[in-house]
């Protein structure tokens, strides 16, 4: 038997089952149409294979320069909770370490919290800044002090690149 099914090849049957499954991403407009594009859940399309192209060397050149950064979703929050139970006691004192869950807990986790540690920026440190103007100088000093130490922790983990 010759046919795609019977003992042709197999590399014939594997091209054949191939070409009928689909990918998640395309969707099939007829049974003689090509395939087209349909949006992907997060809203984007595929791209053609020169952006794909583009975005690998980037990645590539990132990568060999130590630059590279696996995306994250990680949060201000959830790294500064890591930091106050896992980084932050080891070499502080447990009234230091108290001082600084409060701080975090009142003034810093309410206003830059949500915000992932990839897309922080100096404009939403500044708005953080603005939002807390009306504090005594000694607790903008501790906080600035803390949010300086979580920070300079983000960036020795080398989380914050994109």
């Amino acid at each position: 038997m010759n046919s795609i099914f019977g003992e042709a090849n197999s590399y014939e049957r594997q091209r054949h089952q191939t070409r009928q499954e689909l990918l998640p991403h395309q969707v099939r407009t007829s049974a003689r149409s090509s395939y087209r594009q349909a949006p992907l859940p997060h809203g984007d399309r595929a791209g053609t294979r020169k952006q794909a192209e583009t975005e690998l060397a980037k990645r590539i050149t990132e990568l060999s320069e130590g630059r590279y950064v696996p995306p994250s979703v990680e949060t201000v929050e959830t790294y500064a909770t890591h930091w106050i139970e896992n980084i932050a006691p080891a070499s502080r004192a447990a009234v230091t370490v108290k001082r600084y869950e409060t701080l975090l807990r009142t003034h810093i986790i309410p206003c830059i919290g949500h915000i992932e540690l990839q897309k922080l920026d100096g404009t939403a440190i500044d708005r953080f800044y603005a939002s807390r103007r009306g504090l005594a100088p000694l607790t903008l000093a501790n906080v600035h002090a803390l949010r300086g130490q979580i920070l300079g922790a983000i960036v020795r983990s080398n989380l914050n690149t994109a």
